[in-house]
Formats: C-alpha cells, sequence, structure tokens
C-alpha cells in the first residue's frame, strides 16, 4: 500500500488556504476524503492510489442536479455541450444523478491548484444547478453519497 500522508498534507493545505479547517472535513469511514462546502454547494475531495497502475489520483465533484424524467435526449445533449466549454472538468452521470468533476494525477498536484480545482468546480456547480432547474425543471441533487 503506497503512502499517501504526503498528498493528504498537500490537500489539507489547499484546503486550509481556501479557509476551511481540514479537520472538520475529513469523512470519519473514508481516509482520504474531504467533504466541505463553497456556499450552498458540496465538494467532495477525494485522493486515492490505484495499485496496478501505481498512480495516485486526486478528484474533486459535486453533486448538482437529479437527471430530469422528460426532455432526456435535449438535456444529454447539453451535458456534452457544456463538457466543450467546461476547462478542466466534466459532467458525469451515476445512477440517477448528474455531477461535475475534476480528476488528475496526484503526483504534480500542488495546494495553490487545489484551491483552483475547487472553486472551479464549485462555480460551475452553483451556475449550471441553477441553470439545469430553469431550462428542465431538473431538481437538487439531494442525499448524493460520497
Amino acid at each position: 500500500m503506497e503512502d499517501l500522508s504526503k498528498y493528504y498534507a498537500i490537500v489539507e493545505e489547499g484546503i486550509s488556504m481556501a479557509g476551511v479547517d481540514p479537520a472538520l472535513c475529513r469523512t470519519e469511514h473514508n481516509e482520504g476524503q474531504w467533504n466541505l462546502k463553497r456556499g450552498e454547494t458540496e465538494l467532495w475531495v477525494d485522493l486515492w492510489h490505484v495499485e496496478e497502475e501505481n498512480h495516485t489520483y486526486f478528484q474533486v465533484m459535486t453533486p448538482v442536479v437529479s437527471i430530469p424524467e422528460e426532455g432526456k435526449e435535449k438535456f444529454y445533449r447539453e451535458l456534452l455541450d457544456l463538457n466543450y466549454q467546461m476547462i478542466g472538468a466534466y459532467f458525469v452521470t451515476y445512477k440517477d444523478g448528474v455531477y461535475i468533476k475534476i480528476t488528475k494525477e496526484a503526483e504534480t498536484l500542488v495546494a495553490d491548484e487545489l484551491v483552483i480545482l475547487m472553486n472551479r468546480v464549485g462555480y460551475y456547480g452553483e451556475v449550471f444547478e441553477e441553470g439545469f432547474k430553469r431550462k428542465f425543471d431538473a431538481k437538487k441533487l439531494e442525499h448524493a453519497e460520497h
């Protein structure tokens, strides 16, 4: 098992730089996970090692909306079109929800960049949640699990 302590320190430094106490964000059930908020937007920060690849990955993700029952084809097309416009982040679907995430190799991660990535995902989450609510009558994704 890879020692991830140097990466945990970088993540926690970045969370601190964002004005949040990382000790308050650590999840109790899984080491390498932090949950925090940017305004009303949840941010999930993860760090994990993939043994088969011998790489460690960093991810920041936010739940956005539930997939609407009506107009799914237009909704999915909108997600793809928006993915083209977004910088470094992208929409993903999981079960009945839409999320925005950024995943990258942890080996090159620095605390300053972590702050930028968290801000980017949080900003996109806020903006697109409101847009999807108006345009597709989508509902905020509640009770999503990290």
